[in-house]
């Protein structure tokens, strides 16, 4: 055998063993990491014990039912805090609010519902404890009421008479008027509002986008405003309104003939008159797109500062 042969051989026997170690030592280390990934929990399974543990299970409260024979031209005022409010139209004269109350860390029937029966109106409100535990008042808009960590929901499902006014009112979650027959008022701050009435109709919120529909002319002037969200407003062509809307960042449609100034380095308006005018019908955002669509079928199609980020979905159909 030649002195080349055995040179050959020797290295040979020392790759292989070399690789053998190394698929050993791969061997035990994954070996090694299993044990312990069974051994200890995930990162996500100790943050649902966290949670689970901070928030518990959710608990239900006492059921609200209220209902009451309610003429028309009188009001409605629906008050909540935390959790959402859904408004749809009654099949007769009885006004109907139905509401679930729950939470995880909180009792839900620390909170009382109160009814307040007027002569012009009726206001239903959810009060939640203060700091001495007694109930707070719903004075005013019911905003002043400190929660604190509070986390009890109300959930109103409301049924309004036609020619009936609403005025819903919110802090912490959505609005919506479906089909009513009366002029409704909604505002919240962390949420989105929308609503659809025969009547006329204001709406804001904080966080949220605004969508409105309008079915007769303005009474009063109108605003529907919001901050991070758009907002669009359907009416019929025959409305008189002096119109004003502004945004910073998004687009301005608008099926009338309007003024529009904008796209500057501040912020884009659109203002006009339809038909003769009168109250003044606002339409503000800051991070949304504006639109003030015809019920009646386009008057103009103007597309005024066209981004294509905005945000077209949740329209009414």
């Amino acid at each position: 055998m030649s002195e080349w042969t055995l040179v050959l051989r020797s290295r040979s026997a020392k790759v292989a063993g070399s690789i053998a170690l190394g698929l050993g030592l791969l061997t035990l280390g994954a070996l090694a990491l299993l044990i312990l990934g069974l051994a200890l929990p995930t990162t996500s399974a100790l943050a649902d014990k966290h949670d689970h543990d901070w928030d518990g299970p959710e608990k239900t409260g006492a059921p609200f039912h209220w209902s009451a024979t309610v003429a028309a031209g009188k009001r409605l005022e629906v008050r909540g805090i935390n959790g959402s409010i859904d408004a749809e139209l009654a099949s007769g004269k009885d006004a109907v609010v139905d509401a679930v109350k729950t939470g995880h860390r909180s009792d839900p029937d620390e909170v009382k519902i109160e009814v307040t029966e007027e002569k012009d109106r009726v206001v239903i409100c959810a009060r939640y404890p203060g700091d001495g535990g007694q109930l707070q008042d719903c004075d005013g808009d019911g905003h002043g009421q400190s929660i604190h960590d509070n986390d009890v929901n109300v959930r109103y499902k409301v049924k309004v008479p036609a020619g009936v006014a609403l005025v819903a009112k919110n802090v912490n979650g959505a609005i919506s008027m479906e089909g009513l027959k009366g002029d409704v008022e909604a505002s919240t701050v962390n949420g989105s509002v929308r609503v659809a009435t025969s009547g006329t109709a204001s709406a804001t919120t904080v966080n949220g986008s605004v969508l409105a529909r309008i079915g007769k002319d303005l009474s009063d002037d109108l605003e529907f405003t919001t901050v991070n969200g758009r907002v669009r407003v359907e009416m019929p062509k025959a409305v008189n309104a002096d119109v004003r809307g502004s945004t910073v960042h998004g687009s301005i449609y608008t099926d009338f003939p309007l003024t529009i100034r904008g796209r500057g380095w501040g912020t884009n308006r659109v203002s006009g008159t339809i038909g003769k005018g009168g109250h003044d019908l606002v339409l503000t955002t800051v991070n949304g797109s504006i639109e003030l669509r015809s019920l009646d079928g386009k008057s103009s199609s103007k597309i005024v500062i066209d981004d294509s980020d905005d945000d077209d979905k949740g329209d009414f159909h």
